[in-house]
Order: C-alpha cells, then structure tokens, then sequence
C-alpha cells in the first residue's frame, strides 16, 4: 500500500492536495469548455491548459500561506511549506513521457535541502500528474473516459522510484461537438395580433400594421 505524503514531510496534508488538484482539474474543465472550435485540436486545448493551470498555480502562491514559488515561468516550480513540486499530463506515472519534467531540477535540489535541512532528503521529485484527455471524439466512450479524470501526487527518488502517491478523482464535463455550423434561416409567418377583449367579451383581430 502507498504511504501518504504527509508521511514523508508534514507540508504535504491532504487539505492542500485537494485544493491544488481541484485547480488542476479546473483547468482541465474550462479548457474543454472553451476550445470547441471544429480547428481546435489536442495542441492547442494542450497548451490553453498548460496557461490557465500555470497562472492558476501562481494565483494560489500569491494569495495562501503554505504556498510559494521556488521558479515561476514556463518551468514553474510551486512549493507546499518548502517541498517543491511540477506538474505535467502523463498517462504513465512511472514512465513519463515528459523526461524534461520528470528529472529533479537544481532548482528541486535546492529546496529539497531547506525541506530536509536535518539530513539527506531521499525524496527528489513531486509530480502533480494529470490524467485526463482534452479532445472531443463525440462518443459515448470519450464521455465514460473523461469520467474518470484524476490527479495523481506521487513523489520520487534521484533513481526515479515511486515511493509514495496520492490520488484525486473527480468528474470533469466535456463538451461533444457534433456540428459547429449554424442552421439556415428559416420565414416566421406574419404574427396575428389581437386587442383586448370589449364589453361584448369578443376579441377583435388586426394586422402587424394597423
């Protein structure tokens, strides 16, 4: 059974975990809601997500207490209390695709040595990883996919090797795009309009024009 974060250093609680997941899967949501373009594609829902978690993540370190930057830019690098951490899409949490990513930074070694200043700190990386697609196939399979979105924390040696993870699920909308044209413009009959009833109790019809 994987141990908890907060077995490995007492910043990690799951309090935070939820909330930064609960940004992460924001992002996710509004991307999907927003690039529904027929020329939208994996690329450019990819790097909409990419932005909007980054800035979110900037937000949530400027406005909390537990959160700070160790590097902000494109290879933003959060910290909770002082353990630092990146995140990526992977669907492989132990054999990531984005190598850049998942190789500790100086920046990581650095502040895992404030993290652990009382001895050698065997964690190296944390990884928020997202699983969650951010395409539009328009079927039911796609649907039960995205149903089941998660966020995986999991934290690693300089060799790689898990030693903990934590794991986030929660539904996430999507959208299915199945026409982006409008439909023609189709004559309204003339309205027929009529005026109150009179004291006879009858109704008397007149024209749009009258």
């Amino acid at each position: 059974m994987d141990l908890h974060p907060n077995q490995y250093h007492q910043s990690l609680t799951q309090e935070r975990l939820e909330k930064i997941a609960e940004r992460l899967l924001q992002a996710v949501n509004t991307t999907l809601e927003s690039h529904t373009d027929k020329f939208d594609d994996g690329y450019t829902r990819g790097s909409c997500f990419f932005g909007r978690a980054k800035n979110s993540l900037l937000d949530m370190a400027q406005n909390t207490d537990w959160m700070d930057l160790a590097k902000d830019g494109n290879d933003i690098t959060p910290t909770i209390g002082e353990v630092p951490f990146r995140f990526a899409r992977e669907h492989d949490v132990d054999s990531p695709k984005k190598r850049h990513i998942s190789r500790q930074s100086h920046y990581e070694a650095g502040q895992f040595e404030l993290a652990f200043p009382d001895q050698i700190s065997e964690l190296a990386t944390c990884r928020f990883y997202i699983q969650a697609p951010l395409s539009h196939k328009g079927d039911m399979d796609e649907a039960e996919e995205l149903s089941d979105s998660k966020i995986i924390f999991a934290g690693f040696n300089l060799y790689e090797e898990r030693l903990f993870s934590w794991e986030y699920r929660k539904k996430v909308r999507t959208l299915h795009v199945i026409d982006s044209s409008l439909p023609e413009a189709v004559e309204a009959p003339e309205p027929r309009v009529f005026i109150p009833k009179d004291d006879s109790g009858e109704k008397t019809e007149m024209s749009e024009q009258s």
